[in-house]
């Protein structure tokens, strides 16, 4: 199976972020913070998508772009209630001299993304289905593809919370397992697999 090179850079942000993770001594709180930092990055480009999506057929861009509105509000509120939820617990504060490395963990998974972004939209985009159909199947894209991170919260989440002791070792394997589920589901979302 050959890889192309979109999912390369979905790995290659993926390993980048761990690698800073490892340098800097990341635990799995700012992990977490990373993963959902990443599901709205995700969020942006799927809003982008849908978009672009509309400037392919001219009389469905109003369509388009109120579609495009609509899911800014509602991954949105979704995401605002994830952040309610992680930044009210105390288990997952992070103080503010940690904000520059959750940054730091997230520049990999922007350029990954946005490389996916440039490879699958941008250089392909007579390609882009149009119309009603895409436009309802490009709205709900982002929520299957975001599956793998939250797994991963909601796993780190339970190590955390009951307090289990946890090494490099298992953040690690807590952060291959997730890029191989993103590599998984970018690529039966572009149909690789």
């Amino acid at each position: 199976m050959k890889i192309e090179s979109s999912s390369k850079a979905i790995i290659l942000g993926n390993l980048l972020s761990m690698i800073i993770a490892l340098a800097l001594g990341y635990d799995l709180i700012l992990i977490i913070w990373i993963y959902w930092l990443e599901s709205l990055i995700m969020g942006l480009f799927a809003f982008l998508k849908l978009l672009v999506g509309g400037l392919r057929q001219s009389k469905l861009l109003p369509m388009s772009f109120y579609l495009a509105i609509f899911f800014v509000l509602h991954y949105g509120v979704f995401h605002l209630g994830y952040f309610v939820f992680l930044s009210t617990l105390p288990w997952f504060s992070v103080k503010p001299v940690e904000m520059p490395l959750i940054l730091y963990g997230v520049w990999g998974l922007v350029a990954g993304h946005a490389f996916s972004f440039y490879e699958n939209v941008y250089k392909k985009y007579k390609e882009i289905p149009a119309g009603i159909n895409a436009a309802k199947l490009q709205f709900s894209e982002p929520y299957s593809r975001i599956i793998p991170i939250h797994i991963m919260i909601i796993c780190g989440l339970i190590v955390v919370f009951f307090e289990f002791s946890y090494d490099m070792g298992l953040l690690l394997a807590f952060v291959g397992l997730k890029t191989l589920l993103d590599l998984f589901f970018h690529m039966r979302k572009h149909k690789l697999v």
